[in-house]
């Protein structure tokens, strides 16, 4: 009788291997006892490259296999899995078990079997061939249960799952993006499901932070993230309100690359809550923007910070500076980041702070700017004296 040499779970299916009389190694996956693809390899190969083609078959099997008919019991979940920053995460700040943060929105931990299931569905095609290893390793994932069942293939057709994520950066901003967002129907551990992936490519793909020395949430943050979010979800900002257009441009930062056209969108939805005067919107924002600093007591931002913010925002929209930002800008750049994030956060669990900025009059009391000093003119043909713009 042939030996079998190893027995393992890849993918969530049962992978064996053994060698033929021959001395070719033979593996084959199984699903609920019955084989579905089988590998064969030669003697001169290594046991550990005729694994690897067992799980490469493994592999091409999740990807592509469907779950047949779904009832109404069958479980679908949206997740978005995030993988250990570079700079890595200290043990004790690591997620060990799952954290509820609403009754449909959970952070989990995820283990090796999950992560090499949802790389298989996201990653392109020929992703890490040839490698020796893949140096990636899970961290957590935001688990959307009991998503929307219709449209079935359609990931967080709600945006719920997006609003949680959203939510996590006012906590703490980290770069986890929809690489690896996928939609689980079934059980990944049961050999009977499917993994639709969702957006994995294009906007949103991947995300960036300012604060990449702790792209990370902790089980601290997780806390704070659990308030934030009910408190968000019992009473959400307005639609088209202030509040929730500086939240989206928040977003968005946290969306793009070039630090450029996040200061865009960061000093954008800076304006959006402090200007109430468009004909004084310079005026408003570097006066306002101290003002907003000193209201949270996170970080302070002179007024010469603030005219900086503005004027190369001013620049780039306007197609005027085209790189040569220094170390000194950058600074400036997280700190009003830093003010916006915090700004959001009053406003999602204090109602009051909220308030201010629900209408001009609001926000004029709160943040008191004094009016432009009248300045007198005199036409140079005939000496008539006149009031001049300010």
């Amino acid at each position: 009788m042939t030996e079998i040499l190893k027995t393992w779970q890849a993918y969530g299916l049962t992978c064996k291997l053994w060698r033929e009389p021959s001395g070719a190694f033979r593996g084959c996956v199984f699903v609920k006892g019955t084989p579905v693809s089988c590998a064969e390899t030669q003697s001169s190969t290594s046991q550990a490259d005729a694994e690897a083609a067992v799980e490469a078959l493994a592999a091409l099997r999740v990807r592509h296999r469907g779950i047949g008919v779904i009832k109404d019991s069958t479980p679908i979940v949206d997740v978005v899995m995030e993988l250990v920053p570079p700079m890595g995460v200290p043990e004790e700040e690591r997620l060990r078990e799952s954290f509820a943060i609403t009754s449909e929105l959970e952070v989990i931990p995820v283990d090796w079997e999950v992560f090499h299931a949802i790389t298989a569905a996201c990653d392109p095609p020929g992703v890490n061939r040839g490698k020796v290893a893949d140096l990636r390793a899970p961290l957590y994932a935001f688990v959307r249960i009991n998503a929307p069942r219709s449209p079935y293939s359609a990931w967080d057709s709600d945006e719920k799952l997006q609003l949680g994520i959203a939510l996590s950066r006012l906590v703490r901003p980290t770069s986890i993006g929809f690489e690896f967002a996928v939609r689980l129907v079934g059980d990944v551990r049961s050999g009977e499901f499917e993994l639709i992936p969702g957006p994995v490519r294009g906007f949103g793909a991947q995300a960036w932070t300012s604060q990449p020395e702790h792209d990370w949430l902790s089980p601290a943050d997780l806390l704070r993230l659990r308030s934030v979010a009910s408190a968000f979800f019992s009473d959400p900002f307005p639609a088209s309100s202030r509040v929730q257009q500086a939240l989206w441009f928040f977003e968005y930062a946290a969306r793009t690359g070039p630090i450029d056209i996040r200061w865009l969108f960061v000093a954008t939805a800076i304006e959006t809550l402090l200007s109430t005067d468009p004909s004084q919107s310079t005026r408003h924002f570097t006066r306002r923007l101290s003002q907003l600093a000193d209201a949270l007591g996170t970080v302070s931002v002179s007024k010469d910070e603030a005219s900086r913010m503005w004027g190369l925002r001013s620049a780039i929209s306007h197609g005027s500076k085209h790189g040569g930002l220094g170390e000194t800008d950058f600074a400036i750049y997280r700190k009003v980041e830093e003010v916006l994030r915090a700004s959001l956060e009053r406003a999602v669990v204090d109602k009051t702070f909220r308030g201010i900025f629900s209408d001009e009059k609001s926000i004029n009391i709160a943040f008191p700017v004094d009016p432009p000093q009248k300045k007198e003119a005199k036409c140079p043909a005939c000496g008539t004296e006149f009031e001049a713009a300010p």
